[in-house]
């Protein structure tokens, strides 16, 4: 964390925001500028113009340690006030998500690479939150032609939770819960597409995690099954009623002279 004047002057940090931008004593940092612990100063200094507009400001910016390296920072700040209500000091926190962000580069390269193919087939590419309702904060551009909703629909808070089968419900919470402990998944689910039929689909589903283990989000790879499953279903049939049907025959006794 750091406080500064309302000049932006800083008159405190912490050691994490030393060790964070690579400085031994908080004496090379106490009295300088916040603007030059930015990559571009003067991203800085409307930071500084936001919070004065409105009062908090949170957003990712781009750091510059001592040695002018370059590292992504998750900035939360908001103004300190004294007991009247006077402005006296800004307040920050941050939190270095330059791991974070090179994992979701990683992700993004691969799901381009993938996109290509996925657009034209049965099978969509997702990602969603890894708690809650398991929101999908992606999906692939054939979404639309394989369930018939729009992304802004299907992106909608609690919108996936709310269309799978009321019978599936108990088997989808516990392979969500399987998978944070094994971080790979592979299980099957009816789903209610938009012209209002359920759909059998097969969810394979893999956890990313930070460096030190905190899940980030899930992806994978979900494919209609629904023609599949009917010919299972029908291959069954079939056989109960051959075997009922054998069943059903009487004993034959052989009579001989």
């Amino acid at each position: 964390i750091a406080l500064s004047d309302l000049s932006g002057k800083l008159s405190f940090v912490n050691s994490s925001f030393i060790k964070m931008w690579g400085y031994s004593d908080e004496s090379e940092i106490l009295g300088r500028g916040a603007d030059e612990f930015w990559n571009d100063p003067e991203d800085a200094r409307a930071v500084i113009k936001k919070i004065f507009d409105n009062g908090f400001y949170t957003s990712e910016l781009k750091a510059q340690k001592a040695d002018g390296s370059l590292f992504d920072v998750l900035l939360t700040a908001n103004f300190i006030s004294d007991s009247d209500g006077n402005l006296k000091a800004l307040f920050g926190s941050f939190i270095d998500i330059t791991e974070r962000k090179r994992i979701q580069e990683k992700l993004d390269q691969t799901r381009r690479r993938l996109e290509s193919i996925v657009n034209s087939s049965s099978v969509l590419l997702y990602n969603c939150e890894a708690f809650g309702d398991f929101d999908a904060t992606y999906v692939s551009d054939n979404l639309y032609a394989l369930t018939g909703y729009t992304k802004e629909e299907f992106l909608t808070k609690g919108f996936w939770a709310s269309r799978i089968h009321p019978e599936d419900t108990s088997v989808v919470d516990s392979e969500l819960q399987e998978l944070i402990k094994t971080k790979s998944v592979k299980y099957e689910y009816r789903f209610l597409f938009k012209d209002g039929t359920y759909h059998w689909m097969n969810d394979e589903s893999n956890l990313i995690e930070d460096e030190n283990g905190n899940p980030i989000e899930i992806n994978g790879i979900w494919t209609d099954i629904t023609e599949r499953k009917k010919a299972e279903e029908d291959l069954l049939l079939k056989h109960i009623t051959q075997r009922a049907v054998l069943n059903n025959i009487p004993d034959m006794v052989w009579l001989k002279d």
